[in-house]
């Protein structure tokens, strides 16, 4: 075979292979995904803090919606010990009521538990009942966390949620008609997480502090109920973690004149990516998550940044749409 011969063959093995590299380097940038929004964890980071109650960021959050003239962010934390009695059953409520907060245990008897005459504030509740002229929740939750030993530990678990609940209630012992409810056994280290959903649009308004009583009934977020059948007697179970984020606007009694006043910023103007990123959140994900509140963050935040993934890939037509 003459040399010239060679060379062409060799000329055009390497164009062929040329070829079919620049052909795999257009396949490989065909298949990349649109670039991440560089501020995508941000906007994580405001959903997640207005959506989770136990996030960390959550604890000083105003509502993104622009609504309010310069509020007070605050958070109420309390542990609440939740008691058997001498039959090991047990129902406690928590209701956004009181203070926009509390809880009441109950008196069982026949397979009925029977609500408290009146909800009990969180100690807690002091600083807002001092201050506070207008509030609202930015979001509230439950944690719930059993103490028993593996050796004390018996009985069935069960949670439910609703919109409405009153003091002296009668309630049916492990009732399932509620908007969410889950039974389980009870075991050592037991955990379970409630979440707090609006109910409505008026969840975002504010209302005088005033408006709230140890006997009121109408509540802007939902409620959550625990109860114990065939435990332990007479002991403590467990312990319930209440923590509810709120603002409120500043009244003219109280601290407010010698200080308080330069802690209320003007609020910043609405974020629209936040509100309905926040109201997708609250709608696609259950209020009763069983584990640990790293659960609850886990499945929020995974929620949270799907969608704005979505929206922000999507355009400003899209998160319209939704708003």
């Amino acid at each position: 075979m003459s040399k010239s011969k060679n060379n062409a063959k060799k000329s055009s093995s390497k164009s062929s292979m040329s070829t079919q590299s620049k052909k795999k380097k257009k396949s490989t940038t065909s298949k990349q995904s649109v670039p991440r929004d560089p501020n995508h964890a941000k906007h994580v980071h405001v959903a997640c803090s207005i959506t989770n109650p136990f996030c960390p960021a959550a604890r000083n959050a105003h509502h993104p919606d622009g609504r309010g003239n310069g509020t007070v962010a605050f958070q109420v934390r309390a542990q609440v010990p939740l008691q058997t009695d001498a039959a090991g059953n047990m129902m406690v409520v928590f209701v956004p009521g009181i203070g926009r907060f509390g809880y009441a245990g109950s008196g069982i008897a026949a397979g009925n538990a029977t609500i408290n005459a009146a909800w009990v504030a969180l100690p807690s509740s002091n600083f807002i009942n001092t201050n506070a002229d207008e509030v609202r929740i930015v979001s509230w939750g439950v944690n719930f966390k059993s103490i028993a030993s593996m050796t004390n530990c018996s009985g069935l678990v069960h949670t439910f949620v609703t919109n409405s609940i009153q003091v002296g209630q009668v309630i049916p012992q492990m009732s399932n008609n509620n908007l969410e409810d889950a039974s389980t056994t009870m075991t050592s280290g037991f955990q379970t997480s409630f979440v707090g959903k609006p109910v409505g649009s008026a969840a975002e308004a504010f209302r005088k502090y005033s408006e709230a009583t140890t006997t009121m009934s109408q509540f802007d977020w939902t409620c959550f109920g625990i109860e114990i059948i065939g435990g332990p007697f007479t002991i403590t179970v467990g312990y319930a973690e209440i923590v509810v984020n709120v603002e409120f606007t500043l009244n003219n009694t109280g601290v407010t004149t010698t200080g308080l006043a330069g802690v209320a910023p003007i609020n910043k103007g609405t974020n629209p990516l936040a509100v309905a990123t926040s109201r997708h959140v609250q709608s696609s994900t259950p209020s009763l998550v069983e584990g640990s509140i790293a659960k609850v963050e886990s499945l929020i935040y995974n929620k949270a940044s799907s969608f704005l993934e979505g929206a922000l890939n999507s355009g400003v037509g899209y998160l319209a749409a939704l708003l």
